[in-house]
């Protein structure tokens, strides 16, 4: 026999007690058993929400799908692989741009790690196939 056991919390230890019961009467409880929950991997990304057809969104970030090992799509962007832990301090990779940096406080700014400068995305010029960014250091518009 089995019961569900739901709202439990990631990375906690929980204590059950077991007591049978059937017509006849109940059982002792059994002595106390502990198991403790698995760590649940969070993404920089799971306070986005969620559209029927696998979209994420974020205010600040606009619309994304989750891949395995790392890997969004952009709506805007593209290709994306990721490195961070929070919103507040992460890593890109694409094919057009090499590594940048940015976050939730920052966006549409991004430290373009091959230019050593700050980007500004103008946002709604791209679709997947490149973008519009005006680049500090050389002070001029480019297509990324």
């Amino acid at each position: 026999t089995s019961w569900p056991v739901t709202g439990l919390t990631a990375d906690t230890t929980c204590y059950f007690l077991v007591q049978a019961e059937n017509p006849v009467g109940s059982s002792p409880w059994s002595s106390a058993t502990s198991v403790r929950t698995v760590s649940m991997t969070a993404t920089p990304f799971d306070s986005a929400s969620s559209t029927p057809d696998g979209w994420r969104f974020l205010a600040w970030f606009g619309y994304f799908k989750i891949y395995g090992g790392n890997w969004i799509y952009h709506a805007e962007h593209g290709w994306m692989y990721y490195i961070g832990e929070t919103t507040a301090d992460l890593w890109f990779w694409t094919a057009r741009l090499g590594w940048v940096w940015t976050s939730d406080t920052v966006y549409r700014f991004f430290w373009y790690d091959n230019g050593l400068s700050w980007l500004w995305y103008y946002r709604g010029t791209a679709h997947g196939a490149g973008g519009w960014f005006y680049n500090y250091g050389t002070a001029h518009n480019e297509w990324h």
